[in-house]
Protein backbone atom coordinates (compact mmCIF):
# COMPACT_ATOMS: atom_id res chain seq x y z
CA UNK A 1 0.00 0.00 0.00
CA UNK A 2 3.12 2.62 0.90
CA UNK A 3 4.30 1.66 -2.37
CA UNK A 4 1.19 2.15 -4.75
CA UNK A 5 0.53 5.52 -2.29
CA UNK A 6 3.75 6.65 -3.19
CA UNK A 7 3.58 5.96 -7.09
CA UNK A 8 0.28 7.69 -7.21
CA UNK A 9 1.37 10.52 -5.36
CA UNK A 10 4.52 10.85 -8.03
CA UNK A 11 3.31 9.79 -11.10
CA UNK A 12 -0.40 11.49 -11.00
CA UNK A 13 -1.64 10.30 -14.42
CA UNK A 14 -0.60 6.88 -13.82
CA UNK A 15 -3.02 3.85 -13.91
CA UNK A 16 -2.13 1.16 -11.12
CA UNK A 17 -2.83 -2.62 -11.62
CA UNK A 18 -2.63 -5.33 -9.57
CA UNK A 19 -1.63 -9.16 -10.04
CA UNK A 20 -4.48 -11.22 -11.01
CA UNK A 21 -2.22 -14.10 -9.84
CA UNK A 22 -1.77 -13.14 -6.33
CA UNK A 23 -5.89 -11.90 -6.24
CA UNK A 24 -6.61 -15.65 -7.06
CA UNK A 25 -3.81 -16.71 -4.36
CA UNK A 26 -5.63 -14.48 -1.65
CA UNK A 27 -9.47 -16.02 -2.75
CA UNK A 28 -7.81 -19.76 -2.32
CA UNK A 29 -5.77 -18.66 0.97
CA UNK A 30 -8.54 -17.43 2.51
CA UNK A 31 -11.30 -20.12 1.44
CA UNK A 32 -8.54 -22.79 2.73
CA UNK A 33 -8.07 -20.72 6.42
CA UNK A 34 -12.24 -21.10 6.33
CA UNK A 35 -11.62 -24.85 6.55
CA UNK A 36 -12.37 -25.57 2.88
CA UNK A 37 -9.45 -26.63 1.59
CA UNK A 38 -10.50 -30.39 0.96
CA UNK A 39 -14.10 -29.54 -0.12
CA UNK A 40 -12.56 -27.68 -2.86
CA UNK A 41 -10.24 -30.32 -4.31
CA UNK A 42 -13.27 -32.87 -4.21
CA UNK A 43 -16.11 -31.00 -4.93
CA UNK A 44 -16.41 -29.56 -8.32
CA UNK A 45 -19.71 -27.75 -8.11
CA UNK A 46 -17.86 -26.06 -4.90
CA UNK A 47 -14.41 -25.34 -6.93
CA UNK A 48 -16.45 -23.71 -9.70
CA UNK A 49 -18.35 -21.86 -7.29
CA UNK A 50 -14.84 -20.38 -5.86
CA UNK A 51 -13.84 -19.73 -9.16
CA UNK A 52 -16.33 -17.26 -10.09
CA UNK A 53 -14.11 -14.81 -7.63
CA UNK A 54 -11.62 -15.51 -9.69
CA UNK A 55 -12.89 -14.75 -13.44
CA UNK A 56 -14.72 -10.94 -12.19
CA UNK A 57 -11.36 -9.98 -12.88
CA UNK A 58 -11.88 -10.56 -16.58
CA UNK A 59 -15.61 -9.24 -17.08
CA UNK A 60 -15.96 -5.25 -17.75
CA UNK A 61 -16.44 -3.26 -14.10
CA UNK A 62 -19.88 -2.05 -15.00
CA UNK A 63 -20.83 -5.64 -14.58
CA UNK A 64 -19.47 -6.47 -11.32
CA UNK A 65 -22.86 -6.13 -9.21
CA UNK A 66 -24.56 -9.08 -11.85
CA UNK A 67 -21.91 -11.15 -11.06
CA UNK A 68 -22.09 -10.79 -7.35
CA UNK A 69 -25.83 -11.13 -7.71
CA UNK A 70 -25.09 -14.51 -9.82
CA UNK A 71 -22.39 -15.78 -6.93
CA UNK A 72 -24.55 -14.79 -3.76
CA UNK A 73 -27.58 -16.60 -5.43
CA UNK A 74 -25.33 -19.79 -5.94
CA UNK A 75 -23.88 -19.81 -2.47
CA UNK A 76 -23.58 -24.02 -2.55
CA UNK A 77 -22.44 -24.86 1.18
CA UNK A 78 -24.90 -23.88 4.20
CA UNK A 79 -22.42 -22.84 6.36
CA UNK A 80 -21.87 -19.56 8.34
CA UNK A 81 -17.79 -19.60 7.15
CA UNK A 82 -19.07 -19.37 3.71
CA UNK A 83 -21.04 -15.85 4.49
CA UNK A 84 -17.58 -14.87 6.00
CA UNK A 85 -15.67 -15.32 2.94
CA UNK A 86 -18.19 -13.58 0.88
CA UNK A 87 -18.06 -10.78 3.46
CA UNK A 88 -14.20 -10.46 3.47
CA UNK A 89 -14.66 -10.40 -0.47
CA UNK A 90 -16.50 -7.50 -0.83
CA UNK A 91 -14.62 -5.01 2.13
CA UNK A 92 -11.80 -6.43 1.23
CA UNK A 93 -11.61 -5.95 -2.74
CA UNK A 94 -14.96 -4.06 -3.69
CA UNK A 95 -15.99 -1.36 -0.95
CA UNK A 96 -12.34 -1.87 0.61
CA UNK A 97 -8.71 -0.03 0.21
CA UNK A 98 -8.22 -1.89 -3.21
CA UNK A 99 -10.63 -0.84 -5.38
CA UNK A 100 -11.86 -2.86 -8.71
CA UNK A 101 -10.33 -0.76 -10.80
CA UNK A 102 -6.75 -2.36 -9.57
CA UNK A 103 -7.83 -5.89 -9.99
CA UNK A 104 -10.07 -5.77 -13.18
CA UNK A 105 -7.95 -7.21 -16.02
CA UNK A 106 -11.06 -7.09 -18.80
CA UNK A 107 -8.86 -4.64 -21.29
CA UNK A 108 -5.79 -5.14 -19.71
CA UNK A 109 -2.92 -6.79 -22.36
CA UNK A 110 -0.99 -7.43 -19.06
CA UNK A 111 -2.35 -9.45 -16.26
CA UNK A 112 0.22 -10.85 -13.67
CA UNK A 113 3.31 -9.41 -12.98
CA UNK A 114 5.39 -12.16 -14.14
CA UNK A 115 7.94 -10.69 -15.99
CA UNK A 116 8.60 -8.74 -13.17
CA UNK A 117 9.52 -11.91 -11.19
CA UNK A 118 10.81 -13.08 -13.85
CA UNK A 119 13.91 -10.18 -14.10
CA UNK A 120 14.01 -10.53 -10.64
CA UNK A 121 14.84 -14.26 -10.25
CA UNK A 122 17.34 -13.35 -13.53
CA UNK A 123 19.02 -10.79 -10.95
CA UNK A 124 19.44 -13.53 -8.38
CA UNK A 125 20.96 -16.11 -10.31
CA UNK A 126 23.61 -13.26 -11.90
CA UNK A 127 24.02 -12.03 -8.85
CA UNK A 128 24.27 -15.22 -6.34
CA UNK A 129 25.61 -13.17 -2.96
CA UNK A 130 22.96 -11.91 -0.48
CA UNK A 131 24.70 -8.60 -0.11
CA UNK A 132 26.75 -7.72 -3.02
CA UNK A 133 28.94 -5.10 -3.11
CA UNK A 134 27.62 -1.15 -4.59
CA UNK A 135 29.92 -1.56 -7.40
CA UNK A 136 28.57 -5.00 -8.61
CA UNK A 137 24.91 -4.14 -8.39
CA UNK A 138 25.69 -0.20 -10.27
CA UNK A 139 27.86 -2.39 -12.80
CA UNK A 140 24.95 -5.06 -13.03
CA UNK A 141 22.11 -2.63 -13.62
CA UNK A 142 24.27 -0.96 -16.54
CA UNK A 143 24.70 -3.42 -18.33
CA UNK A 144 21.10 -4.73 -18.28
CA UNK A 145 20.17 -1.10 -19.28
CA UNK A 146 22.42 -1.11 -22.45
CA UNK A 147 21.19 -4.89 -23.26
CA UNK A 148 17.48 -3.40 -23.15
CA UNK A 149 18.20 -0.24 -24.94
CA UNK A 150 19.85 -2.50 -27.41
CA UNK A 151 16.70 -4.81 -27.79
CA UNK A 152 13.91 -2.01 -27.66
CA UNK A 153 15.83 0.12 -30.67
CA UNK A 154 16.20 -3.46 -32.62
CA UNK A 155 14.64 -3.15 -35.92
CA UNK A 156 13.41 -6.62 -36.39
CA UNK A 157 12.29 -7.19 -32.58
CA UNK A 158 8.93 -9.39 -32.13
CA UNK A 159 7.30 -9.72 -28.87
CA UNK A 160 7.38 -13.07 -27.58
CA UNK A 161 4.43 -15.49 -26.39
CA UNK A 162 4.58 -18.72 -25.43
CA UNK A 163 1.73 -21.17 -27.88
CA UNK A 164 0.19 -21.33 -24.02
CA UNK A 165 -0.20 -17.90 -23.54
CA UNK A 166 -1.47 -16.58 -27.00
CA UNK A 167 -4.16 -19.68 -27.38
CA UNK A 168 -5.33 -18.41 -23.36
CA UNK A 169 -5.78 -14.59 -24.08
CA UNK A 170 -6.79 -15.84 -27.85
CA UNK A 171 -10.28 -17.19 -25.92
CA UNK A 172 -11.12 -14.94 -23.58
CA UNK A 173 -10.75 -12.54 -26.28
CA UNK A 174 -13.44 -14.75 -28.49
CA UNK A 175 -15.39 -15.26 -25.35
CA UNK A 176 -15.26 -10.93 -24.77
CA UNK A 177 -16.32 -10.96 -28.66
CA UNK A 178 -19.40 -13.31 -28.37
CA UNK A 179 -20.58 -11.56 -25.68
CA UNK A 180 -20.52 -8.06 -26.93
CA UNK A 181 -22.16 -9.06 -30.01
CA UNK A 182 -25.17 -10.03 -28.09
CA UNK A 183 -24.82 -13.09 -28.58
CA UNK A 184 -24.85 -15.06 -24.99
CA UNK A 185 -26.48 -13.28 -22.19
CA UNK A 186 -24.21 -12.47 -19.12
CA UNK A 187 -24.90 -15.27 -16.92
CA UNK A 188 -23.61 -17.79 -20.13
CA UNK A 189 -21.02 -15.42 -20.37
CA UNK A 190 -19.95 -15.81 -16.73
CA UNK A 191 -19.89 -19.20 -16.81
CA UNK A 192 -17.73 -19.21 -19.98
CA UNK A 193 -14.81 -17.49 -18.21
CA UNK A 194 -15.55 -19.07 -15.03
CA UNK A 195 -14.91 -22.57 -16.90
CA UNK A 196 -12.17 -20.81 -18.72
CA UNK A 197 -10.57 -20.25 -15.19
CA UNK A 198 -11.05 -23.31 -13.71
CA UNK A 199 -9.68 -25.82 -16.91
CA UNK A 200 -7.78 -26.39 -18.41
CA UNK A 201 -5.33 -23.90 -17.35
CA UNK A 202 -6.13 -24.68 -13.41
CA UNK A 203 -3.30 -23.14 -10.82
CA UNK A 204 -4.45 -25.53 -7.99
CA UNK A 205 -1.05 -27.41 -8.02
CA UNK A 206 0.86 -24.42 -6.98
CA UNK A 207 -0.93 -24.16 -4.04
CA UNK A 208 -1.04 -27.94 -3.30
CA UNK A 209 2.66 -28.27 -3.77
CA UNK A 210 3.99 -25.07 -1.83
CA UNK A 211 4.68 -26.02 2.04
CA UNK A 212 3.72 -23.25 3.71
CA UNK A 213 3.38 -23.59 7.49
CA UNK A 214 0.85 -21.54 7.88
CA UNK A 215 -1.62 -23.71 5.44
CA UNK A 216 -0.15 -27.59 6.57
CA UNK A 217 -2.37 -30.34 5.76
CA UNK A 218 -2.98 -31.17 9.68
CA UNK A 219 -4.43 -27.09 11.11
CA UNK A 220 -6.37 -26.97 7.70
CA UNK A 221 -8.12 -30.71 8.70
CA UNK A 222 -9.29 -29.64 11.95
CA UNK A 223 -11.22 -26.65 10.79
CA UNK A 224 -12.84 -28.90 7.96
CA UNK A 225 -16.62 -29.26 9.50
CA UNK A 226 -18.84 -32.05 9.48
CA UNK A 227 -21.18 -31.87 6.34
CA UNK A 228 -24.31 -33.63 6.12
CA UNK A 229 -24.74 -35.69 2.55
CA UNK A 230 -27.96 -36.74 1.99
CA UNK A 231 -27.00 -40.47 2.56
CA UNK A 232 -26.26 -39.57 6.23
CA UNK A 233 -29.39 -37.35 5.97
CA UNK A 234 -31.46 -40.63 4.78
CA UNK A 235 -29.57 -42.58 7.33
CA UNK A 236 -30.70 -40.38 10.65
CA UNK A 237 -34.15 -39.78 9.39
CA UNK A 238 -34.50 -43.70 9.81
CA UNK A 239 -33.71 -43.07 13.67
CA UNK A 240 -35.13 -39.84 14.21
CA UNK A 241 -37.15 -38.11 11.34
CA UNK A 242 -38.82 -35.44 13.34
CA UNK A 243 -35.40 -34.18 14.58
CA UNK A 244 -33.72 -34.56 11.68
CA UNK A 245 -36.68 -32.52 9.78
CA UNK A 246 -36.36 -29.96 12.23
CA UNK A 247 -32.73 -29.57 12.62
CA UNK A 248 -32.75 -29.04 8.59
CA UNK A 249 -35.51 -26.52 8.55
CA UNK A 250 -33.62 -24.08 10.64
CA UNK A 251 -30.84 -25.08 8.61
CA UNK A 252 -32.43 -23.60 5.77
CA UNK A 253 -34.16 -20.63 7.84
CA UNK A 254 -30.56 -19.45 8.86
CA UNK A 255 -29.63 -19.98 4.87
CA UNK A 256 -32.30 -17.89 4.02
CA UNK A 257 -31.65 -15.04 6.80
CA UNK A 258 -27.59 -15.19 5.57
CA UNK A 259 -28.36 -14.58 1.68
CA UNK A 260 -31.11 -11.74 2.50
CA UNK A 261 -28.36 -10.32 4.36
CA UNK A 262 -25.81 -9.89 1.67
CA UNK A 263 -28.06 -9.14 -0.80
CA UNK A 264 -28.87 -6.14 1.39
CA UNK A 265 -25.38 -5.30 1.77
CA UNK A 266 -24.07 -6.16 -1.70
CA UNK A 267 -27.47 -4.18 -2.98
CA UNK A 268 -25.63 -1.45 -2.02
CA UNK A 269 -22.18 -2.08 -3.03
CA UNK A 270 -20.55 0.93 -4.95
CA UNK A 271 -16.90 1.15 -6.19
CA UNK A 272 -15.50 3.98 -3.91
CA UNK A 273 -12.04 5.89 -4.66
CA UNK A 274 -9.54 4.70 -1.80
CA UNK A 275 -6.93 6.69 -0.38
CA UNK A 276 -4.27 5.76 -3.47
CA UNK A 277 -6.06 8.69 -5.12
CA UNK A 278 -7.77 6.33 -7.70
CA UNK A 279 -10.89 7.77 -9.66
CA UNK A 280 -14.29 7.07 -8.38
CA UNK A 281 -16.87 4.90 -10.23
CA UNK A 282 -20.00 3.46 -9.64
CA UNK A 283 -21.47 -0.40 -10.35
CA UNK A 284 -24.62 0.25 -12.33
CA UNK A 285 -27.24 -2.77 -13.16
CA UNK A 286 -28.61 -3.35 -16.34
CA UNK A 287 -31.84 -3.92 -15.89
CA UNK A 288 -32.91 -4.31 -19.73
CA UNK A 289 -30.77 -7.87 -20.01
CA UNK A 290 -32.36 -10.83 -19.89
CA UNK A 291 -30.00 -13.79 -17.64
CA UNK A 292 -30.61 -17.02 -18.52
CA UNK A 293 -30.00 -20.01 -16.19
CA UNK A 294 -26.91 -21.24 -19.07
CA UNK A 295 -24.34 -23.37 -18.15
CA UNK A 296 -22.38 -26.95 -18.98
CA UNK A 297 -24.81 -29.08 -18.02
CA UNK A 298 -27.59 -30.88 -20.31
CA UNK A 299 -31.02 -31.05 -19.76
CA UNK A 300 -32.76 -34.63 -21.30
CA UNK A 301 -33.42 -32.37 -24.45
CA UNK A 302 -31.36 -30.00 -25.02
CA UNK A 303 -28.66 -29.79 -27.96
CA UNK A 304 -24.82 -29.25 -27.37
CA UNK A 305 -23.02 -26.23 -28.50
CA UNK A 306 -19.46 -25.66 -28.99
CA UNK A 307 -18.59 -25.15 -25.97
CA UNK A 308 -19.80 -28.33 -24.52
CA UNK A 309 -17.72 -30.36 -27.33
CA UNK A 310 -14.31 -28.23 -27.14
CA UNK A 311 -14.48 -28.89 -23.05
CA UNK A 312 -14.80 -32.57 -23.78
CA UNK A 313 -12.09 -32.66 -26.88
CA UNK A 314 -9.69 -30.64 -24.16
CA UNK A 315 -9.87 -33.75 -21.76
CA UNK A 316 -10.13 -36.67 -24.55
CA UNK A 317 -6.52 -35.03 -25.92
CA UNK A 318 -4.80 -34.97 -22.76
CA UNK A 319 -5.89 -38.14 -21.54
CA UNK A 320 -4.27 -39.55 -24.87
CA UNK A 321 -1.06 -37.64 -24.45
CA UNK A 322 -0.89 -39.08 -21.48
CA UNK A 323 -1.09 -42.43 -22.38
CA UNK A 324 1.46 -42.00 -24.80
CA UNK A 325 -0.59 -40.75 -27.86
CA UNK A 326 1.35 -37.70 -28.73
CA UNK A 327 0.59 -37.70 -32.11
CA UNK A 328 -3.14 -36.97 -31.56
CA UNK A 329 -4.33 -33.17 -32.32
CA UNK A 330 -7.75 -32.17 -31.63
CA UNK A 331 -8.65 -28.95 -32.67
CA UNK A 332 -11.18 -26.95 -30.86
CA UNK A 333 -14.20 -25.33 -32.57
CA UNK A 334 -13.12 -22.11 -31.18
CA UNK A 335 -9.89 -22.08 -32.74
CA UNK A 336 -11.30 -23.95 -35.88
CA UNK A 337 -13.54 -20.67 -36.08
CA UNK A 338 -10.46 -18.01 -35.42
CA UNK A 339 -8.56 -20.13 -38.06
CA UNK A 340 -11.94 -19.82 -40.83
CA UNK A 341 -12.13 -15.65 -39.77
CA UNK A 342 -8.74 -14.68 -40.52
CA UNK A 343 -7.93 -16.95 -43.12
CA UNK A 344 -5.12 -18.86 -41.77
CA UNK A 345 -3.89 -22.13 -42.95
CA UNK A 346 -3.71 -25.61 -41.16
CA UNK A 347 -0.06 -26.75 -41.95
CA UNK A 348 -0.12 -29.78 -39.42
CA UNK A 349 1.94 -32.42 -40.31
CA UNK A 350 0.66 -35.54 -42.56
CA UNK A 351 1.42 -37.75 -40.34
CA UNK A 352 -0.22 -36.16 -37.27
CA UNK A 353 -3.52 -37.54 -36.87
CA UNK A 354 -6.25 -35.30 -36.86
CA UNK A 355 -9.95 -34.54 -35.19
CA UNK A 356 -12.16 -32.16 -35.83
CA UNK A 357 -15.80 -31.86 -35.31
CA UNK A 358 -17.67 -30.03 -37.75
CA UNK A 359 -20.99 -28.17 -37.78
CA UNK A 360 -23.68 -28.52 -40.29
CA UNK A 361 -25.87 -25.48 -40.71
CA UNK A 362 -26.06 -24.65 -36.98
CA UNK A 363 -27.94 -27.72 -36.32
CA UNK A 364 -26.22 -31.30 -36.50
CA UNK A 365 -22.49 -32.04 -35.47
CA UNK A 366 -20.40 -34.75 -37.28
CA UNK A 367 -16.79 -35.39 -37.24
CA UNK A 368 -14.01 -35.01 -39.14
CA UNK A 369 -11.06 -37.34 -39.34
CA UNK A 370 -7.80 -38.78 -41.14
CA UNK A 371 -7.55 -41.48 -38.53
CA UNK A 372 -8.70 -45.14 -40.24
CA UNK A 373 -8.94 -48.02 -37.87
CA UNK A 374 -10.60 -50.22 -40.28
CA UNK A 375 -8.59 -52.74 -41.77
CA UNK A 376 -11.69 -54.54 -44.29
CA UNK A 377 -13.04 -51.80 -46.06
CA UNK A 378 -14.84 -52.13 -49.36
CA UNK A 379 -14.02 -48.57 -50.94
CA UNK A 380 -10.75 -47.39 -50.19
CA UNK A 381 -8.94 -44.19 -51.84
CA UNK A 382 -6.21 -42.82 -52.33
CA UNK A 383 -5.89 -38.94 -52.01
CA UNK A 384 -3.20 -36.69 -52.95
CA UNK A 385 -2.71 -35.62 -49.33
CA UNK A 386 -4.03 -38.16 -47.21
CA UNK A 387 -7.39 -40.16 -46.53
CA UNK A 388 -10.50 -38.52 -44.80
CA UNK A 389 -13.24 -39.81 -43.05
CA UNK A 390 -16.34 -38.61 -42.22
CA UNK A 391 -18.27 -40.13 -38.77
CA UNK A 392 -22.24 -39.18 -39.02
CA UNK A 393 -24.06 -39.93 -36.53
CA UNK A 394 -27.58 -39.51 -39.54
CA UNK A 395 -25.19 -41.13 -41.74
CA UNK A 396 -26.19 -38.69 -44.13
CA UNK A 397 -24.18 -38.49 -47.47
CA UNK A 398 -25.60 -34.56 -47.86
CA UNK A 399 -23.82 -33.55 -44.51
CA UNK A 400 -20.28 -34.33 -45.73
CA UNK A 401 -20.30 -31.46 -47.63
CA UNK A 402 -19.54 -29.32 -44.35
CA UNK A 403 -16.32 -31.01 -44.25
CA UNK A 404 -15.30 -28.92 -47.01
CA UNK A 405 -15.30 -25.97 -44.92
CA UNK A 406 -12.12 -27.71 -42.67
CA UNK A 407 -10.62 -28.77 -46.30
CA UNK A 408 -10.31 -25.47 -47.32
CA UNK A 409 -8.13 -24.73 -44.36
CA UNK A 410 -5.61 -27.45 -45.41
CA UNK A 411 -5.99 -27.04 -49.31
CA UNK A 412 -6.91 -23.58 -50.71
CA UNK A 413 -5.62 -24.38 -53.90
CA UNK A 414 -7.86 -27.50 -54.85
CA UNK A 415 -11.13 -26.81 -55.87
CA UNK A 416 -12.70 -30.21 -54.58
CA UNK A 417 -11.74 -32.88 -52.20
CA UNK A 418 -12.98 -36.68 -51.69
CA UNK A 419 -13.77 -38.11 -48.13
CA UNK A 420 -15.14 -41.58 -47.36
CA UNK A 421 -18.29 -41.73 -45.08
CA UNK A 422 -18.02 -44.32 -42.15
CA UNK A 423 -21.48 -46.19 -42.10
CA UNK A 424 -22.20 -46.57 -38.31
CA UNK A 425 -25.17 -47.16 -36.20
CA UNK A 426 -27.35 -44.41 -36.36
CA UNK A 427 -28.94 -42.15 -33.10
CA UNK A 428 -32.51 -42.58 -32.63
CA UNK A 429 -32.38 -38.94 -30.94
CA UNK A 430 -31.72 -35.61 -33.20
CA UNK A 431 -30.71 -33.92 -30.21
CA UNK A 432 -27.60 -36.08 -29.87
CA UNK A 433 -25.52 -35.65 -32.90
CA UNK A 434 -23.37 -33.49 -30.47
CA UNK A 435 -22.71 -36.10 -27.75
CA UNK A 436 -21.95 -38.59 -30.69
CA UNK A 437 -19.37 -36.58 -31.96
CA UNK A 438 -17.62 -36.49 -28.69
CA UNK A 439 -18.33 -40.95 -28.36
CA UNK A 440 -16.33 -41.07 -31.72
CA UNK A 441 -13.41 -38.86 -30.87
CA UNK A 442 -12.93 -40.68 -27.60
CA UNK A 443 -13.56 -43.98 -29.28
CA UNK A 444 -10.44 -42.98 -31.95
CA UNK A 445 -8.40 -41.84 -28.98
CA UNK A 446 -8.40 -45.17 -28.04
CA UNK A 447 -7.55 -46.79 -31.20
CA UNK A 448 -11.25 -48.02 -31.38
CA UNK A 449 -13.17 -48.00 -34.51
CA UNK A 450 -16.77 -46.36 -33.83
CA UNK A 451 -18.17 -47.80 -36.64
CA UNK A 452 -17.99 -51.55 -34.43
CA UNK A 453 -19.59 -49.97 -31.20
CA UNK A 454 -23.45 -49.32 -30.89
CA UNK A 455 -23.37 -46.99 -27.93
CA UNK A 456 -25.88 -47.02 -25.19
CA UNK A 457 -27.84 -43.60 -25.80
CA UNK A 458 -29.78 -43.26 -22.91
CA UNK A 459 -26.88 -43.57 -20.51
CA UNK A 460 -24.97 -40.45 -22.93
CA UNK A 461 -26.26 -37.60 -21.14
CA UNK A 462 -25.44 -39.01 -18.07
CA UNK A 463 -21.97 -39.83 -18.78
CA UNK A 464 -21.36 -36.21 -20.16
CA UNK A 465 -23.19 -34.25 -16.86
CA UNK A 466 -21.01 -36.71 -14.29
CA UNK A 467 -18.03 -35.15 -16.33
CA UNK A 468 -18.82 -31.50 -15.94
CA UNK A 469 -19.76 -32.07 -12.47
CA UNK A 470 -16.23 -33.97 -11.57
CA UNK A 471 -14.30 -33.18 -14.12
CA UNK A 472 -13.71 -36.75 -15.72
CA UNK A 473 -14.99 -38.58 -18.68
CA UNK A 474 -15.65 -41.57 -18.41
CA UNK A 475 -15.93 -44.39 -21.51
CA UNK A 476 -19.47 -44.65 -23.21
CA UNK A 477 -21.30 -47.53 -22.67
CA UNK A 478 -21.03 -49.02 -26.15
CA UNK A 479 -21.62 -53.09 -27.35
CA UNK A 480 -19.73 -54.28 -30.18
CA UNK A 481 -21.55 -55.23 -33.57
CA UNK A 482 -20.36 -56.77 -36.46
CA UNK A 483 -18.12 -54.65 -38.74
CA UNK A 484 -19.32 -52.31 -41.54
CA UNK A 485 -16.97 -52.85 -44.35
CA UNK A 486 -18.46 -49.92 -46.73
CA UNK A 487 -17.65 -46.71 -47.16
CA UNK A 488 -19.25 -44.26 -49.40
CA UNK A 489 -16.45 -41.48 -51.39
CA UNK A 490 -17.90 -38.45 -51.22
CA UNK A 491 -17.03 -35.32 -53.56
CA UNK A 492 -16.32 -32.18 -51.21
CA UNK A 493 -16.05 -29.04 -53.49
Amino acid sequence: MSLMKAVVSVFGDVQLKGCWFHLTQAIRKNIFLNGFKTVYFRDASFKFWVKRFMALALIPIEYLKDAMSIIIDEIPVQDDKIFKFVKYFINQWINGSISPEIWNHHNSQKRTNNDLEGFHSKVNKLIPRAHPKVSVIILFFAQEDAKTRDLYFKIDKKCKQSKKDYEKDLKIQLIHEEFLRNKTCFKAYFDSLTNHVMHPYDLDFDIETHNDAEFSEDTLTDEVEEQITSTDLRKRQNDSPKLITLKRQKIEDHMIVKKEHLLLSQASLQIESDQNNQPSSFVYVNNDQIIEPINNFISENSWLNARHIDLAFDFIEKKAHMYGYFNLKILNIWKLDYYKRNNYLLNESMEVDKIFAVNVNNIHWILLTNINLSSNLLFTWESEQQNWYVYDSMNDENNCQAANQVLRLMYPEKLWEKVNLVQVEPQKDANDCGLFVIAYAQFLANSKEPAFYKFDQLLMREKFNYFVKYGYLEDFDAIEIESKEKKNKIYCG
